[in-house]
């Protein structure tokens, strides 16, 4: 690229001096395009430096009088070399400092310098333009950028010198700085680390790299079955080692550069790929996922792929899941897909159209369904392997359907729980709260059993918690804590009972039933006028699920975040409402609980007409 003027952070001039006076060695990694050597080399000019590239170079034995040695392009020190430099860095004068520039990460030998104090590691986020600097280069370019434009450039570049230097000079050019300006910048970009860094990549590294560019994650098996090369993991390893074109986490790749070059991959391989080869990527894909089950990804590579079989598969294997995960809520787009003959030919294709139909509102289309499941049945032989499970569907669809209400559950229950034991039917795991922070009003609409809470529990509690499997964990407790709650009763006698049920939950429950259990402990904390400690045990409980990868409860826990946030004046409230509350255009009965939170906000706000609209949809569903 042309030479473009120059402008350093201050505050890495501040880190590199520091650096350069309290470290032995500074590495310094980032990708293409960061201005690794251009800032470094600048910041040297007037020290005792040696400047000595490994790609145009080898290794000398020692360095004799310089202060700071300079090793740029790192990455390309052969493996053979690394013990000759271990022994150079053992055998180093006292003062001399060893600057190390790479695309690539910190190799594993050099972390004993970082433990012991004697390694700075810096990063792109340290070369990342800062406001100062991109004002300066803009009026190098007599450019006059308010301070909003400067802000968006920071933004629409992440601060990295090329994309800067790249947009500055299309806006000198005369080009207004709207969203063709930055496509282009984005494109140029790509082909700048194209043609800087892909090219010398071996072409079956390359063709890797631009295969799992439609994957935001990947692992070995994935490239695996892209390839059909059983050694792909030095492929992965080089790729990672000696351009930093991936990162790795854990077992787990993804494309280092996000901004620039994994969009531009895509749409390299979208528009230069035979079709063929684009179709059988995205199945590989979706096969992956599914491996994982996945499904939702799973499903959005086969239909990229249209592949009608494979999408079949994937929804059948999803619905034999229960919607407490929403199973059938958040696949309800390819759900929809469907013909009316293939969902007829696949009892678990019925039944989660019940299922679905229930959920979002249409109880008439719901029952449609269950009654062709019951003609399913009655057409199947009862000698068939798949019987007693076909059969456990249609009871799972009469204990679960939600606008069924509660009606005749309490002998209902019971007769199917004598059911499983005596072999006659399987079935399905079931949810009764979906996805929501209460028993009483999850999946259903227990209200009308808190009267006769106490009793219920002595005599139906053992059976529902053994129908519902895992889901039954720590239920009859649970509920009836929140029933006496409801009632106005002091249940902090309880609270003991309640904690201890939390490693129970975890070691042999399901996260569904420990939000419940936390949003119980919430509430009891908040009756007690302990608002902190609410907050405190819901964020704590947060963190861990984000650590599970649970995310499906995250919406509503954020939902009941806000509505603390509401109580005591904090900040999220307005973030919530701003960014993260539900679009009701289409009204989903199991969106609910963050409908009713939006519609506290929307009195917060003033909004009372917005508010009255959103409570009068819900009033109709539960009417219904």
């Amino acid at each position: 690229m042309p030479k473009q003027p120059i402008a350093i952070p201050y505050g890495l001039r501040e880190t590199l001096q520091r650096g350069l006076t309290h470290y032995k060695i500074i590495f310094l990694s980032a990708g293409t395009g960061w201005g690794k050597s251009t800032a470094v080399t600048k910041l040297l000019e007037k020290q005792n430096a040696a400047h000595l590239s490994l790609r145009k170079k080898t290794l000398p034995s020692y360095f004799p009088k310089e202060r700071i040695i300079l090793l740029d392009d790192f990455q390309e020190l052969p493996p053979q070399a690394e013990q000759q430099f271990q022994e150079i860095l053992r055998k180093t004068q006292r003062g001399q400092h060893f600057m190390l520039i790479s695309r690539g990460p910190m190799p594993e030998y050099l972390s004993l310098y970082e433990a012991t104090g004697s390694l700075l590691q810096l990063g792109s986020d340290d070369l990342a333009l800062d406001i100062e600097c991109l004002t300066q280069l803009a009026k190098a370019r007599q450019l006059s950028l308010s301070s909003e434009d400067i802000q968006r450039l920071r933004d629409e570049t992440g601060g990295c010198p090329a994309a800067v230097n790249i947009l500055l000079r299309t806006l000198a050019a005369g080009q207004p700085f709207q969203k063709p300006a930055i496509d282009a910048m984005r494109w140029k970009m790509g082909a700048y680390i194209d043609e800087t860094a892909l090219r010398l990549l071996e072409s079956k590294a390359k063709k890797l790299l631009t295969e799992l560019a439609l994957f935001e994650e990947f692992d070995q098996e994935l490239a695996e079955m892209l390839t059909g090369d059983k050694a792909v993991l030095s492929t992965l390893e080089a790729l990672w080692h000696t351009s930093g074109l991936i990162q790795r986490q854990g077992a787990e790749w993804r494309i280092a550069d996000q901004r620039f070059l994994l969009p531009y991959l895509r749409q390299k391989l979208l528009t230069e790929y035979p079709e063929e080869r684009i179709r059988s990527i995205h199945v590989a894909g979706g096969r992956w996922y599914a491996l994982k089950q996945d499904f939702h990804n799973a499903l959005y590579h086969y239909q990229q792929a249209d592949s009608r079989e494979d999408i079949m598969d994937a929804l059948t294997q999803n619905a034999r899941l229960h919607p407490g995960v929403g199973a059938y809520y958040e696949m309800r787009d390819y759900y929809n897909l469907l013909t009316e003959e293939e969902i007829r030919s696949n009892p678990d294709m019925i039944c989660a159209m019940s299922m679905l139909r229930s959920m979002t509102f249409e109880p008439e289309d719901s029952e449609r369904w269950y009654e062709a499941l019951k003609e399913y049945i009655q057409h199947m032989d009862h000698r068939d392997s798949d019987y007693r499970r076909v059969l456990g569907l249609q009871s799972y669809l009469e204990i679960g359907l939600p606008h069924r209400g509660t009606g005749g559950l309490t002998k209902k229950l019971p007769a199917v729980y004598q059911l499983l034991t005596s072999k006659t039917l399987t079935l399905p795991e079931m949810s009764v709260t979906s996805n929501l922070p209460s028993l009483l009003r999850g999946g259903k609409d227990f209200s009308e059993w808190v009267p006769k809470d106490k009793r219920l529990y002595n005599t139906i509690r053992i059976p529902v918690e053994k129908v519902l499997g895992r889901y039954g964990v720590g239920l009859g407790d649970i509920a009836l804590t929140e029933s006496l709650l409801e009632k106005g009763e002091d249940v902090s006698g309880r609270f003991l009972t309640l904690t201890a049920l939390q490693e129970e939950l975890r070691a042999k429950g399901t996260p569904e039933m420990e939000f419940v259990l936390t949003a119980l402990l919430v509430r009891t904390l908040l009756a007690a006028g302990s608002i902190d400690k609410a907050q405190e045990l819901l964020l704590q409980f947060r963190a861990e699920i984000v650590e599970r990868n649970v995310a499906r409860l995250l919406p509503n826990i954020d939902a009941m975040r806000c509505r603390l946030s509401l109580l005591d004046g904090g900040t999220f409230a307005s973030v919530w409402f701003s960014e993260l509350a539900p679009n009701e255009a289409v009204f989903y009965g199991m969106e609910r609980y963050r409908y009713l939170t939006k519609a506290r906000c929307c009195i917060k706000h003033r909004q009372y007409h917005a508010a009255l609209l959103l409570l009068g949809r819900s009033l109709d569903y539960t009417r219904r």
